[in-house]
């Protein structure tokens, strides 16, 4: 059985890479989406620049992974435990990541559709720092 519930989504992102400091903020509308009694998802279409770019966050139990659906897709996994390496495919072939979770926080009312969303990690490619990120993510019905 799938359950669907059209939500309001707001993201914001903080990027710092070296001493540059990037923010990004805005809202869609979106799906909260429950198949059967294992898999959630929160599924929007982030608008940026004329691009439209799929987002999907799935929610597991100790992790949550972040899908991106556009000109290149990638797929982050985060989970507070153990660090993850995802493939992140560039115009110049695919590289691997390290995504060290720092923080995840995931606070979630399935009944309601509303819920929140913290991660903080860093990205590293063969042991080097990329940056720091944080994601913040709210939605209600």
């Amino acid at each position: 059985m799938v359950l669907q519930q059209v939500v309001t989504v707001e993201v914001s992102t903080l990027i710092r890479q070296g001493d540059q400091q990037e923010e990004f903020a805005f809202q869609e509308p979106g799906q909260l989406v429950q198949m059967g009694n294992q898999k959630r998802y929160l599924r929007y279409v982030e608008r940026q620049n004329e691009l439209e770019t799929p987002i999907q966050f799935r929610f597991d139990q100790d992790q949550v992974i972040l899908s991106r659906h556009g000109q290149l897709r990638s797929t982050l996994v985060f989970d507070q435990h153990q660090t993850t390496i995802s493939k992140y495919p560039t115009v110049y072939g695919v590289i691997d990541l390290t995504v060290r979770t720092q923080d995840l926080k995931v606070t979630i009312d399935w009944l309601r559709g509303q819920g929140e969303v913290r991660i903080k990690y860093q990205l590293l490619n063969q042991g080097q720092l990329l940056g720091n990120y944080q994601i913040k993510l709210q939605f209600k019905a």
